[in-house]
């Protein structure tokens, strides 16, 4: 249904209430002192005390609206109500407050329960205001509704600090994903005064005979207290909330209400107060009701001020507003535990995560200890082979020469078979040791996280010496374009990881489907920074992929064994052990680049 329809339908419902509506207002009165004393009381109270009738036409608004939205009470009631309400609160409050009257013809409305909404104020500088109202109904004699009866409280600070959890505890279920669920479900339902305003002379008049039906009925709790710290009023709200009578609330201390541990904070308020300050911002302690069950509230106090016998305003106690937040104050009490479950949930999966990486780091170790054990194998046999027929030779040679049968013919036939077998043995045992020693210093730098000078162009040779058994045996090639002598003192472990991954990236996955891989990799100084330019004229990746390439477990190889581990591992060497910065950029079918930045150390 729309919102002009639910209008109308409000209307003619409402104008049959109309005339005994004005009667009511027109006919009530109190006694002056009576009067005097709650009126006093309303126009102090730091909350918002209005009353309207049922075709929303105001009697009242408290001077505490210009504290809210720097308005004055005459000003307020002049504007319309679409400069009051943003259009989302004026919707909804049109569509509860149908609601409501639906309710109250079928007898379903239990009016012991009043309306508590959220809802949204424009500031008279255009910023919001959130408020929080507490409406109830207004019958006269006869027991016919007549009005409503609110009192509305600007809630703006504990949104915020409602927000600023949902942010976190948003964040935190980002972060380890799909094991939370949703925590914070908010449901608000806003409502707010629609019509235009009658004239706010008029209203204040009327209002003004009904300030003890608006302390006595309001939906809050509302007490004051002298000087000594006793009360001197307590309103149903309060009496119910505590489950206290009257007489068992006036002249009594507030003291012995409040928990034992929460004390020092009354007194430190009411200190406050006694030291000049007039407005007592809100704050939440516990209290102890009849029944001596543990109750939550939260208490919003100004001084009380009344005219001396000079015309002065002379401070005569603390007047306050309480409400009751239990169930909220339980809510955060959960929400705190979760908070503190999720950050040990994400403790623990760091745990894990930094295991991970070590395994991996281990694996890739033990995979290039196999790649180089296989390529020593073959120098090794061959030198093993020529050193056998090397000392066969020798021992035939030495019987001939022994016997006196050896001919010159033999001899030179010996010499130079000794000659190639020798050489095939320095030979293939050099090129062993070369390999071995280039194997050992690159294996002992990755288990070695010790910081030292080094020849980045030679050792990044020796890096690749140890990767030749991974690419040996195909077409793709690795070209290196480093200054010669180019020194640095910092983690040759780290270099190696990096390299290493970067190389096994490609041919993993950027040379599948490839014969002629071609991987460049370009050093220089530039300014403070070591740069390095990795490329390769592999498949390259889409933009997803891309955007993926560094989160850890992600890989294209999953099920044949990848881990999503190894891009990981360079991000975390490269920003974190080296402080610097590395980034891809990738296309479909143009390989791909990496840029890596790290300062160098002078």
């Amino acid at each position: 249904m729309d919102i002009e329809t639910i209008q109308t339908e409000l209307y003619q419902k409402f104008k049959t209430v109309e005339e005994a509506s004005l009667r009511y207002f027109k006919s009530a009165h109190v006694s002056q002192e009576s009067e005097e004393r709650y009126r006093l009381l309303a126009d102090n109270i730091t909350d918002v005390i209005w009353t309207t009738d049922f075709l929303f036409t105001p009697y009242y608004i408290s001077p505490s609206i210009s504290k809210w939205l720097d308005y004055t009470a005459e000003e307020y009631m002049k504007l319309p109500v679409e400069k009051q309400l943003t259009p989302e609160s004026l919707e909804r409050a049109v569509r509860k407050l149908y609601e409501q009257v639906l309710k109250l013809e079928r007898g379903e409305l239990d009016e012991s329960i009043p309306i508590t909404i959220e809802h949204e104020f424009y500031h008279r500088n255009g910023s919001i205001i959130w408020a929080e109202s507490n409406i109830s109904m207004i019958r006269d004699s006869k027991g016919i509704p007549v009005g409503l009866l609110g009192i509305s409280r600007d809630i703006s600070a504990r949104k915020q600090i409602q927000k600023q959890l949902q942010d976190a505890h948003a964040d935190l279920e980002k972060r380890v994903k799909e094991r939370t669920a949703d925590l914070i479900a908010t449901n608000e339902q806003l409502i707010e005064e629609i019509e235009n305003r009658k004239n706010a002379e008029e209203a204040l008049r009327i209002s003004e005979i009904r300030y003890r039906e608006f302390i006595d009925n309001a939906p809050i709790g509302i007490f004051t207290i002298d000087l000594d710290g006793r009360f001197t009023y307590a309103n149903q709200a309060c009496q119910k909330l505590t489950g206290y009578s009257s007489e068992e609330w006036l002249g009594k201390p507030f003291m012995p209400m409040a928990h034992i541990e929460d004390i020092p904070i009354v007194k430190a308020k009411i200190q406050a107060g006694l030291n000049g300050e007039k407005t007592i911002s809100p704050y939440e302690i516990r209290i102890i009701d009849a029944s001596g069950k543990t109750l939550w509230i939260e208490i919003a106090a100004e001084s009380l001020f009344e005219k001396n016998k000079n015309n002065m305003n002379e401070r005569v106690g603390f007047q306050a507003f309480v409400k009751d937040i239990t169930e909220r104050k339980k809510a955060e009490e959960e929400l705190q535990n979760t908070n503190k479950a999720l950050n040990e949930s994400l403790k623990n999966l760091r745990k894990a995560q930094s295991r991970l990486v070590q395994s991996e780091k281990m694996a890739a170790l033990g995979d290039l200890v196999a790649g180089v054990a296989h390529e020593i194998s073959t120098p090794l046999g061959v030198g093993l082979m020529s050193a056998s027929y090397l000392n066969d030779s020798t021992e035939k040679f030495y019987d001939q020469l022994k016997s006196g049968q050896l001919s010159r013919s033999e001899f030179e036939k010996y010499s130079r078979k000794a000659k190639e077998a020798a050489s095939l043995v320095l030979n293939n045992l050099t090129q062993a040791a070369e390999l071995l020693n280039s194997f050992k210093r690159v294996a002992v730098d990755q288990s070695d996280d010790e910081k030292r000078v080094f020849d980045l162009n030679r050792y990044l040779s020796e890096i690749l010496i140890s990767l030749q058994p991974k690419y040996k045996r195909t077409r793709h090639t690795i070209a290196i374009n480093c200054p010669e002598s180019f020194e640095i003192n910092s983690y040759p472990g780290v270099f190696s990881q990096i390299i290493t991954n970067l190389v096994m990236n490609s041919l993993i996955h950027g040379f599948e489907g490839i014969e002629e891989g071609r991987i460049i990799i370009l050093v220089k100084a530039e300014d403070s920074n070591l740069m390095i330019h990795y490329t390769d004229n592999g498949v390259g990746m889409n933009p997803g992929t891309v955007n993926k390439i560094f989160d850890p477990f992600f890989t294209t190889k999953r099920g044949k064994g990848g881990s999503g581990l190894g891009m990981h591992i360079v991000y975390n060497l490269v920003t974190q052990k080296l402080n610097g910065h590395i980034e891809c950029t990738s296309v479909p079918n143009e390989g791909v680049a990496f840029k890596i930045s790290i300062p160098i150390e002078a």
